[in-house]
């Protein structure tokens, strides 16, 4: 979770803006914005809450194998896995705790600004950036926010390795 002021707040699962809904039905937390983004998908149902209404559950069942607990989560394809799925179904994908799904990657700090967090990445200059620094060094360029940034190339990296691993182990 990212602190701001002191407070804890939680991060929506598609974007860095602050949860205000939540899918019972996948557990994830959302913003308003990132709601229609996640209903696009049609392979799972929904069901959108405010957040203060979600339904907590310990962890959910695995749909692949009944009665299987989901201890983790895959950040690939978004939903949970059984201990039996993270080796085969999503074997090579990016696993994480299932309670630590919605955490936000750890940001590098700036070197220039007493180890202020680099919340974004120049794009021009293909190097993370503080605040001050988009006002200063970066001005003008072209950025993105870095938890973006990070969570494409994890993407990539994964689908690149998933590529080289059916090259060198052919089905």
């Amino acid at each position: 979770m990212a602190t701001s002021q002191g407070q804890d707040i939680l991060r929506c699962h598609l974007c860095p803006d602050p949860v205000e809904h939540h899918c019972n039905h996948c557990r994830v937390n959302l913003c308003s914005n990132c709601i229609l983004k996640h209903i696009t998908d049609k392979s799972k149902s929904h069901e959108i809450v405010e957040f203060m209404n979600r339904i907590e559950e310990p962890l959910p069942y695995c749909n692949s194998h009944d009665k299987k607990l989901c201890k983790m989560y895959c950040n690939d394809c978004q939903e949970p896995a059984c201990e039996e799925c993270i080796t085969t179904t999503h074997k090579h994908h990016e696993i994480v705790e299932f309670m630590k799904r919605n955490e936000t990657p750890s940001l590098p700090n700036c070197k220039s600004h007493d180890k202020a967090p680099c919340k974004m990445y120049c794009n021009d200059c293909k190097e993370p950036a503080c605040v001050q620094c988009i006002k200063t060094t970066h001005k003008n360029h072209d950025i993105s926010d870095i938890v973006v940034v990070i969570k494409n190339l994890r993407r990539r990296i994964h689908a690149n390795a998933e590529k080289l691993q059916n090259i060198l182990q052919p089905q």
